[in-house]
């Protein structure tokens, strides 16, 4: 008898790590399949910045897809390993800068950067006073809200009016937002899902490709996430300081990004409900106690404001909200291409499994598909502050598999392959990019001797903005003085390009440190324009009598529009 259980017991053990065999080479085979299979099916991608019909461009497909063989076995060869559990925060934090150090060579490809710049050099030239006081008056802040350009102007004012240190503070709060959201996973399920949710935002080729850029998105992300935590600490604690916390966490939020208003909004009260349990009297008097506190002090700084709001607010309810209807991106370029399709499936899995399981904690998780589907969000940028929640929704879809060597296989397959997109495609062609012109120009500016430069902005041929908005961003990449000939734009040209997603640029106020046009003892001139300088230009510059020093014409063909630069000297 004792033989025949023997047998069993080892036919049983064959059967197991048939099994297993099986799953890996299922895993390894669709890890390996999904980014060609992408590739081929490249012309559904939409995205009007990291869209795969471009970032292949000029790439070899062949060596790409070979590059994955090695990716996928160091997958399987970390799937194998154990991590103790007190080293996973740090394990989240020093990836998520590590990976977003390496893009800090990416040039600003958009030009909101040049709005957030300006507003952070008012601060940094004349002070944090001066900038509390006129945001919204002098400084004119389009419909941005003032948190993030005011932590940058404080930067540069500490640290100087460098590039990189903004890049390094986005790199902090990008790999903190990793350690944010495992902290949200740990909190409604255990370490090990939260863990997944952090590491998986790293499995969304798109998003660390926003980290060096002098944009909001991903200090929204953090600040939503630290609103979130320190919320959900209230609730569970309690406490005088954790709720002082809390209201001030969620104010700064509000101060990101107007989207993070319904966020909110939304969130909070799902938070509250998941959280009222068994001592439903105290949840809601802490619950209260915030929202009262965090409401007074954001209708305090409303009405400091008033009139600012209120002129945003009306182009927010009209420009920008039928904006949205143009400027959209399709759901299948979205969750397929700029966010790993194993994110999604696991995420489509977290909501069979939560509806089955009755788990009510998955609603705040899954107020991201609430939010994107109800409202019809169809842009990847302005998903970027809920990404976390999305990826929450994965990690808790990654528990359907059991064996978590197989859960470990899958994710680290994800990610890896992920981050293969991210530096073999996406990172060259945003190198390749006109906007690479002004960060080379710059750089090669800080060569010169001399201790300013004259820049002469030309227009722009195919796209509908005003090259106006260049000059900022050229203003990141160099210490010498700029000075420039444009003018305040007219009402009637303002009305014509009123429509334009780059309305923006016409509106920009011209600086008092970027004039006057031509100071004396500049000998250098720089022209910014969308097409290469033509002779007919050289009546209105005089260009004949300059001689040709540089030209930095990098383009990928595929955007409209383009800042090619060229140097002259007298």
């Amino acid at each position: 008898m004792g033989v025949i259980q023997q047998d069993i017991y080892n036919e049983m053990i064959k059967r197991d790590r048939l099994d297993e065999i099986e799953t890996y080479l299922f895993v390894g085979f669709a890890s390996l399949a999904v980014i060609p299979v992408l590739y081929i099916l490249r012309f559904l991608d939409d995205n009007t910045l990291t869209s795969w019909q471009w970032v292949f461009i000029g790439q070899s497909p062949g060596i790409f897809f070979l590059l994955l063989i090695p990716v996928i076995f160091t997958a399987l060869c970390c799937s194998r390993l154990t991590v103790q559990e007190r080293f996973l925060p740090w394990i989240l934090f020093g990836s998520g800068f590590l990976v977003s150090s390496f893009l800090w060579s990416i040039p600003e490809v958009l030009l909101d950067a040049s709005r957030y710049f300006l507003e952070a050099k008012y601060l940094k030239e004349y002070g944090p006073v001066f900038f509390l006081k006129q945001w919204g008056v002098y400084i004119n802040p389009w419909t941005d809200l003032p948190l993030i350009p005011f932590l940058y102007g404080l930067l540069f004012k500490l640290f100087g009016e460098a590039r990189i240190v903004a890049q390094v503070f986005n790199s902090v709060l990008f790999a903190t937002a990793m350690v944010l959201t495992y902290q949200v996973g740990k909190v409604l399920w255990d370490k090990e899902t939260g863990f997944w949710a952090g590491l998986l935002l790293l499995g969304v080729p798109y998003l660390p490709t926003q980290v060096p850029l002098l944009l909001v998105d991903v200090a929204t992300m953090f600040f939503v996430l630290l609103a979130v935590v320190v919320y959900m600490k209230v609730l569970r604690h309690g406490g005088f300081l954790w709720s002082v916390a809390s209201v001030v966490s969620i104010v700064l939020a509000l101060l990101t990004k107007y989207s993070t208003w319904p966020i909110l909004a939304g969130l909070l009260p799902i938070i509250t409900l998941v959280h009222i349990g068994k001592i439903p009297g105290q949840i809601l008097k802490r619950a209260a106690t915030v929202a009262i506190g965090a409401g007074l002090l954001a209708v305090v700084l409303l009405f400091a404001k008033y009139e600012v709001f209120r002129d945003q607010f009306i182009i927010l309810s009209t420009f920008q909200k039928e904006g949205l209807k143009r400027w959209q991106e399709g759901y299948i370029s979205t969750f397929f291409f700029q966010i790993h399709p194993f994110i999604t499936i696991a995420a489509l899995l977290g909501t069979f499994r939560a509806i089955q399981k009755k788990d009510p904690r998955f609603l705040v998780a899954a107020w991201f598909a609430a939010f994107v589907f109800i409202l019809h969000i169809k842009r990847m940028r302005y998903i970027v502050p809920l990404l976390p929640l999305f990826v929450l929704m994965a990690a808790y879809g990654l528990n359907v598999i059991r064996d978590v060597r197989h859960r470990r296989f899958i994710g680290y397959s994800t990610v890896f392959s992920a981050l293969l997109v991210l530096f073999g495609a996406y990172k060259p062609f945003l190198m390749q990019t006109s906007m690479m012109n002004l960060k080379e120009a710059g750089a090669y500016l800080d060569s010169l001797p001399e201790e300013s430069v004259s820049v002469h902005l030309l227009p722009q041929h195919e796209a509908s903005g005003s090259t106006t908005a260049a000059l900022p961003i050229l203003d990141i990449y160099t210490d010498k003085k700029l000075y420039s000939s444009v003018q305040k734009t007219d009402h009637h040209t303002i009305n014509v390009n009123k429509n334009t997603s780059l309305r923006f640029t016409w509106e920009l106020s011209q600086p008092s440190f970027y004039s006057p046009a031509v100071p004396n003892g500049t000998t250098r001139d720089m022209y910014i324009a969308s097409r290469d300088i033509s002779s007919k230009y050289n009546s209105a510059f005089q260009l004949e009598k300059q001689i040709l020093e540089k030209k930095f014409q990098r383009q990928t063909g595929v955007f409209r529009y383009k800042t090619l630069v060229t140097i002259m000297s007298q």
